[in-house]
């Protein structure tokens, strides 16, 4: 029997087939993305139905495109058999493709399965005619179009589980590219499978009163391209909405974060840790394990705050708390809970020197970098430890206790951990009592000013003097200047500190000269917050200007230590105090790294013995008195002027006289005076008689 194709049928067909195919890969892809089973099954049943609608049409249409001279019908059943066996073929290809794991011999049955439903679609449609007599195939081209269904098959499940990750560059355009791919394979295996086909002569259709060709085919197109549309629309917004709901969700997680982590450090907040700890008391007492709570504060933190600006002083408190959270176990737990200080929580403890290890852990690379490594400083972590249950049996206990043993670190050195021991706290109340005592009366210049004299070993002629500022309290008395200075500049007054007593040195300095008496040159010590302040000279000179004193009154004294830890820069700003009309003066040299080749460059007026190795003259004089001696002799081929401090007796003295040392200073000179008492001092004693004195 005579037939033809009707080439805009066929090219529809083709439309429709990669409509169907472009919709299903999107499908794909978005059931991959969600994760409640309820959304993955009722995505499935939906691009199940809009798949298998698309697919059938194109085959429906590509039967109506096939043209016969007689009456042309279909059968509802089958029609609809046909209809339902490709939507089952559909959901079947969506499960596949989103299948998490699937093996090649799995993939390879599946498209074995689907080709069998997409033919089973096929040659039901075609029985859905009801020809008489009835339709001959040719087999082989059958099985070609058999062949054809399995490619096309496995074509597009590989296809829809390579497409259906999210991370594929240019999606749509591949996408596209696919659904052109699978479409020819779909309409490949219908002509193929029409092309089998053969009509005989005078055969008619059974069905010619059931479901009319004539307007069916553009009521199925229609739908058909109408939910593809719907479809894919919807899928978009659907994506769109889960995109929103997942940032909105993730803004709400940020938000609900923000209040229990610190946003500089990332840490955790003191709240947090509290009830952690807490939850962790109960978990130990009830196994029978240690806990371990450990408060750290940064020495140096405050100086390098104020000297190098708070982006220095933000980036030590975040490479610190890097260092902390790249050696917490599993188990721990950090927080910041204010300024540079942290706490750190370990559980499930066999004993204290699990501690001591993971302490040691932290400190070593930084002690032995001279500090916290990026900044060139050396800020170093003060560690105080407390147990569960020997040290307290609540949070709050712990950490208060934990806090008392770091501030006995503290005071032993920088870089260095203390359990907590009874007495500490009451030692630490006492502390807390000269601190908040100090800052009151440096507000309220209440402070006093005395001066230490340094005496002429050989005319006991006083040759100058160190500002020295005491604080007395009400109920301890008077602290002892090595005891509270140092607490002052750890509390971060070591700059207001600093400029009061250069202030109040230089205003006592000019009424002398006002009334007529004649001063020797006066030491001002410098706080290690002054020295890396970047505007030392500036202030120093604002101070000066203001009280009408001359650079050329005032001797600044830097530790040995402080110049060390930065000699390049300490050279530098040497000099530029230098040019201005200050002298220098290196106290405390002998015991600290110094290195000898960077004294020349210095140039400093005046180099003073640290007291410990003038107490190690008469605890061994053969060897102390070599060391003694060639720092003298050092520092006098450079033209300076050497006094030793913490001279306590007249052995010491001795010692140093025969040395060849310029002057001494400590006990053994006196007590420290006020200026006006100093300057009685000024007329020359005869050795003989100071030493009587003495």
């Amino acid at each position: 029997m005579p037939s033809y194709f009707d080439p805009y049928l066929v090219m529809l067909s083709l439309l429709v087939a990669v409509l169907a195919s472009y919709t299903a890969l999107d499908f794909s892809g978005r059931i991959a993305l969600l994760s409640g089973l309820r959304s993955r099954r009722r995505w499935l049943a939906g691009g199940a139905v809009t798949m298998g609608c698309g697919v059938w049409s194109m085959h429906f249409i590509g039967m109506l495109a096939f043209v016969l001279p007689i009456p042309m019908g279909y059968d509802p059943l089958i029609t609809a058999l046909s209809l339902l066996i490709a939507i089952l073929v559909s959901f079947f290809a969506l499960r596949v493709a989103v299948a998490p794991d699937l093996g090649r011999l799995s993939l390879v049955g599946s498209a074995i399965l689907m080709a069998g439903g997409v033919a089973g679609m096929h040659y039901s449609g075609m029985a859905a005619m009801e020809m008489h007599p009835a339709i001959q195939y040719h087999t082989g081209l059958v099985l070609l179009s058999l062949l054809i269904a399995f490619v096309a098959s496995l074509a597009a499940l590989s296809l829809a589980r390579a497409l259906c990750r999210s991370e594929v560059v240019n999606l749509v355009r591949k996408r596209l590219l696919a659904a052109v791919c699978m479409a020819i394979g779909i309409a490949g295996m219908h002509y193929v499978g029409m092309y089998a086909a053969t009509f005989p002569v005078g055969s008619i259709c059974g069905s010619a009163h059931g479901i009319h060709a004539s307007w069916l085919g553009g009521l199925v197109s229609l739908v058909v391209v109408a939910m593809s549309v719907v479809a894919l629309l919807t899928s978009r917004f659907e994506v769109r909405h889960q995109a929103l709901a997942g940032a909105l969700s993730k803004l709400n997680h940020q938000i609900g974060q923000a209040g229990k982590l610190d946003l500089l450090t990332q840490l955790p907040h003191r709240g947090v840790l509290l009830e952690r700890m807490e939850l962790a008391i109960v978990e130990a007492a009830a196994a029978d394990r240690l806990l371990a709570v450990l408060f750290f504060d940064l020495d140096g933190f405050k100086a390098v705050n104020d000297s190098a600006g708070h982006a220095a002083g933000d980036q030590l408190l975040r490479t610190f708390a890097a260092r902390l959270k790249a050696l917490l176990p599993e188990t721990g737990t950090v927080a910041r809970i204010g300024g540079d200080e942290f706490v750190l929580l370990l559980e499930d403890l066999e004993g204290a020197e699990v501690v001591v290890a993971w302490v040691e852990s932290l400190l070593e690379p930084i002690r032995a970098a001279g500090g916290l490594d990026g900044l060139g400083c050396n800020v170093m972590p003060s560690t105080g430890i407390a147990m569960f249950p020997g040290d307290g049996h609540d949070a709050d206990t712990l950490i208060r206790k934990a806090d008392a043993a770091m501030y006995v670190a503290k005071r032993s050195g920088r870089g260095q951990y203390r359990f907590f021991e009874p007495g500490m706290e009451d030692s630490e109340r006492r502390l807390e009592r000269i601190r908040s005592g100090v800052m009151q009366a440096l507000a309220g210049d209440q402070l006093e000013l005395t001066f230490y004299p340094q005496f002429d070993v050989l005319g006991a002629r006083v040759l100058g003097a160190v500002a020295i500022p005491q604080y007395a309290d009400s109920v301890l008395g008077r602290i002892s200047s090595e005891e509270w200075l140092p607490m002052a500049e750890r509390a971060g007054q070591g700059n207001e500190l600093g400029d009061w007593l250069l202030r109040k040195t230089c205003r006592e300095l000019h009424a002398l000269a006002e009334a007529g008496v004649a001063m020797v040159k006066v030491s001002v010590p410098l706080t290690p917050a002054q020295w890396l302040h970047p505007q030392l000279l500036e202030r120093a000179l604002e101070i000066l200007e203001a009280e009408q004193v001359q650079p050329e009154s005032v001797v600044f004294e830097v530790s040995e230590s402080l110049m060390m830890e930065d000699p390049v820069r300490s050279v530098q700003r040497v000099q530029d105090l230098q040019r201005a009309g200050f002298q220098i003066a290196i106290s405390g040299f002998g015991i600290g790294r110094s290195s000898l080749a960077f004294l020349p460059r210095l140039g400093a007026s005046q180099l003073k013995i640290d007291g410990l190795l003038v107490k190690e003259l008469a605890a061994d004089m053969r060897q102390g008195a070599v060391v003694a001696e060639a720092i003298i002799t050092l520092a006098h081929s450079l033209k300076m002027t050497v006094v030793a401090e913490g001279v306590e007796n007249v052995v010491q003295l001795n010692l140093l006289r025969a040395l060849g040392c310029d002057a001494v200073q400590g006990p053994f000179s006196g007590l420290p005076v006020s200026l006006q008492g100093l300057g009685l001092l000024l007329e020359p004693i005869p050795s003989e008689e100071w030493l009587q004195v003495r």
